[in-house]
């Protein structure tokens, strides 16, 4: 299929779009595959891509103000509008439609709008910086149906994977048919922050201990589309926050944090509701409360009801911006919930950016579970590295405070950015090597208690 780009109906760019291909880039800088020479065009403006037969054109322009969300068929029948008085046709549209009467007193006065129109720009801006002018935005609020339909180019959902090994072995000794198995389960839900960032709860990763890495699983996008984890950006257990970089979801459009909030204001649940897909629910604000363990820590409350599976979603308002993270529910009603609020989250982002910045070959990020929201438990983590025989798993001397605390808290520190897989075998090695001297402790303990 042979397209057209005009800019204000005169023909600046002619291309033949091949299937094989599959995508194009259209913009102004030289990587794009289509590149318009104009200074208003977008370095990344738009993409056309091939899908189901069919030809499309995405707009890439996410923070702009004429920015368009939904991919619109590229035909024969209509021509597409692309902003800034550009639009995009087919051949045989520009061979065969009607020819269009211009007046040429209209033209003039759209050419002189446009040079009035950066004229004022200037203006206004300078009337911006005196304090001379104020400009609002006033954002309509959307309803549920538009917020889903929002929030899902932005959402991602965190699938397990089969273990094909485990199933051919239940099938094997047919404890289970093959047709019981799935080749996907959902178990938490993240949202993209910026281009191929990622942010999520820090136990959807390291699991409710904080220190045992979730392995074989995969990001699946809106479109079908599965996504692994590059990097580990940024860590804090003790907020339940972590940020990794995805580099696949480069053109995906992204959130941005809410800048204030008021008690009582709508908000809505975006998650993977029991690991079955993505499901929007409303609720409101209720309160800012502190952590009890910390009181430097605040989490927001609000009423928009929680699953599992919605750990590591956003909590959003009615113009679509993130008011907090998803992380627990607080009883079994699902109607007062809890999150890492916008101003945490937003903070942390800015820190660890800063950090990165300012140490390029890694900084110190510190595990410690004593400071886990819940509390840890790792007693489990023992027996499962066969650090402890099972004949101590009931013993006595685990119920004692003393020892149960101890074997819980173990402290470490890893460097950051780390690609993921580096990222999980640091904190398995340095957490089975706490293991181990934790475990001294309690067989030292044991053999005191039988001496007395």
């Amino acid at each position: 299929m042979k397209i057209i780009i005009r800019y204000t109906g005169i023909i600046i760019q002619e291309f033949e779009l091949k299937s094989e291909t599959q995508a194009y880039t259209v913009g102004r800088s030289d990587e794009n595959d289509i590149r318009l020479a104009k200074d208003f065009i977008s370095r990344k403006h738009g993409k056309i891509y091939f899908e189901e037969g069919r030809w499309f054109y995405q707009d890439l322009r996410v923070d702009h103000p004429q920015y368009f969300s939904e991919p619109r068929e590229i035909n024969h029948d209509f021509s597409i509008s692309l902003g800034l008085n550009l639009d995009l046709v087919t051949s045989r549209y520009l061979n065969e439609s009607k020819t269009q009467n211009i007046d040429i007193s209209q033209l003039k006065k759209s050419k002189l709008m446009t040079k009035n129109y950066w004229v004022a720009s200037f203006i206004l801006f300078f009337l911006a910086l005196g304090g001379g002018f104020f400009i609002h935005l006033n954002t309509q609020p959307m309803n549920s149906q538009k917020l889903l339909s929002f929030s899902e180019k932005r959402f991602i959902e965190f699938q397990l994977k089969k273990d094909s090994e485990l199933e051919k072995d239940f099938v094997a000794k047919e404890i289970f048919k093959k047709a019981d198995f799935k080749d996907h389960v959902g178990f938490c839900s993240g949202f993209i922050i910026g281009p191929e960032t990622v942010m999520t709860a820090s136990h959807c990763l390291l699991g409710p201990s904080g220190v045992k890495p979730v392995r074989d699983f995969e990001l699946k996008t809106y479109d079908g589309k599965k996504h692994s984890i590059d990097e580990v950006l940024g860590l804090d257990i003790s907020r339940d926050i972590i940020v990794v970089k995805v580099k696949s979801l480069k053109n995906y459009p992204h959130f941005n944090f809410k800048k204030s909030h008021k008690v009582g204001e709508p908000v809505y649940t975006v998650g993977n509701v029991h690991g079955e897909g993505i499901a929007i629910r409303d609720g409101t604000i209720s309160s800012v409360t502190k952590d009890p363990n910390n009181p430097k820590i605040e989490f927001i409350r609000y009423t928009a009801a929680t699953s599992p599976g919605n750990s590591g979603g956003p909590l959003i308002d009615q113009a679509g911006d993130v008011v907090g993270l998803v992380f627990a529910r607080s009883n079994a009603a699902e109607n007062y919930n809890l999150s890492a609020p916008y101003y945490t989250l937003t903070n942390f982002v800015t820190n660890m950016n800063e950090q990165i910045r300012k140490n390029p070959k890694g900084y110190a990020v510190e595990i410690d579970t004593e400071k886990l929201i819940f509390g840890s438990h790792l007693t489990q983590e023992y027996f499962h590295a066969q650090l402890l025989p099972p004949a101590l798993y009931s013993h006595k001397i685990l119920r004692k405070s003393e020892v149960s605390d101890k074997m819980n808290k173990i402290k470490l520190n890893i460097e950051l950015p780390k690609s993921f897989s580096a990222f999980q075998t640091d904190i398995e090695t340095k957490v089975l090597q706490k293991l181990e001297e934790k475990r001294e402790f309690v067989l030292n303990e044991i053999k005191k208690r039988k001496i007395k």
